[in-house]
């Protein structure tokens, strides 16, 4: 196993200066043997003293016990900063570009065009054209019902994927054309595509199955709120 350690300043700078009242101050990755650990500077210490205490460099998998101590510093921390803590975990998703799903019609490429139908998704289209984030929607008489489009964090050669339906257009295969045909694109371009699920989410886990990813990792992050 290999582990790499990042440390994010930024995201501390604005927690400290009050400009944010969530707080991810520790955030894990499991995938292909490679274990890496996002921290604020102030655990940066304690992390690395705990990874080497558990001998976790030997491990052909990621003990539970490390992720329950991890865990528990990351949640200690946010208590002494004044912060509520939570847990939150899941799998990684990367695309093969093997799925079943077909491309639907009515799935369309986010442009201006778009802009003047009726949104029922949580996502600000306007704000997602206007940042050049690549995205699919679903337009359904008149009307936005679905969306795939990039995330704005990530690494440049890598595209994370996020994607939301409304309830009331739900179980048409919506979702899965608009994941499809924006993996496909990125893919193409050279970008690993990837996307992530929250536990226990098994029907956005069968959409990203069926539109070409597979599961290759895990994920846990540490979140505060105040």
């Amino acid at each position: 196993m290999k582990i790499r350690i990042r440390t994010d300043r930024a995201g501390e700078a604005f927690v400290r200066t009050c400009a944010w009242d969530t707080a991810i101050p520790l955030s894990l990755v499991f995938k292909d043997g490679v274990l890496t650990l996002t921290v604020w500077r102030a655990l940066r210490r304690p992390v690395s003293r705990l990874l080497c205490e558990s001998g976790v460099r030997r491990a052909a998998a990621l003990p539970a016990a490390l992720v329950s101590e991890l865990t528990r510093l990351g949640e200690a921390y946010l208590v002494s900063e004044g912060f509520a803590p939570s847990r939150r975990s899941g799998r990684i998703f990367d695309y093969s570009g093997t799925g079943r799903s077909r491309i639907l019609g009515s799935t369309l490429p986010l442009d201006e065009t778009v802009l003047s139908c009726e949104n029922l998704t949580g996502y600000d289209l306007a704000a997602t054209l206007a940042a050049g984030r690549r995205a699919y929607v679903t337009v359904a008489e008149g009307q936005v019902v679905s969306i795939a489009a990039v995330c704005e964090d990530g690494e440049p050669a890598t595209c994370e994927i996020g994607m939301e339906t409304s309830p009331c257009a739900m179980r048409r295969g919506y979702a899965a054309s608009n994941v499809a045909a924006l993996a496909r694109e990125l893919a193409e371009a050279g970008h690993c595509v990837t996307a992530r699920t929250e536990e226990g989410n098994l029907p956005s886990e069968r959409t990203l199955t069926a539109a070409g990813f597979s599961p290759t990792g895990d994920w846990m992050t540490i979140i505060g709120e105040r």
